[in-house]
Formats: C-alpha cells, sequence, structure tokens
C-alpha cells in the first residue's frame, strides 16, 4: 500500500482526483484494512464494550457522514480556523 503522503501530496483525500489510480488504489487498500480492522476488533468491542457499537453506529457515524455533507457545500466545520473560536 502507498504511504498517505506519497498519494495525497500534502492535499486532504476529498480534494484529490477520483480518477487518478494512485487514489483509486490507496482508497482500496485503505478500505481494505480498514474492514479488516472492523472484524478483528468487533469481538473484543462487543465483549469488553457493548455500548461502544451503539456509540458509533447511532452518533458517531451519522455525525461524520452529516459534517462531510456541511463541509462539501461550503459550511465551515472548525470555527477555530475560520476566524470565531
Amino acid at each position: 500500500m502507498p504511504s498517505f503522503t506519497d498519494v495525497t501530496n500534502g492535499r486532504h483525500f476529498d480534494e484529490m482526483n477520483p480518477q487518478d489510480w494512485e487514489t483509486v488504489r490507496y482508497g482500496c487498500a485503505d478500505s481494505d484494512m480498514t474492514l479488516r480492522l472492523y472484524n478483528k476488533c468487533n469481538d473484543w468491542f462487543d465483549r469488553y464494550l457493548p455500548q461502544h457499537r451503539k456509540l458509533v453506529e447511532d452518533i458517531e457515524s451519522p455525525t461524520a457522514v452529516f459534517l462531510g455533507l456541511m463541509k462539501h457545500n461550503g459550511v465551515p466545520v472548525n470555527p477555530g480556523v475560520y476566524g470565531r473560536a
């Protein structure tokens, strides 16, 4: 898997060309690794922190999607960066 730095070249991942071969290759490798870790770690979380899945699935994941949509539509997400703290 190529390094994130080599593929992004200082850009955010969402600013990259989705048609570029290296972007696709990195995205696929990253997704594969994430799925493997998800499957490997879920047994541990389900055994020792059963409420963690509810927190991630019901709160964190929907929030990440919503914030991504806000950024895509030009709504600032980090007020410290945009002049208000």
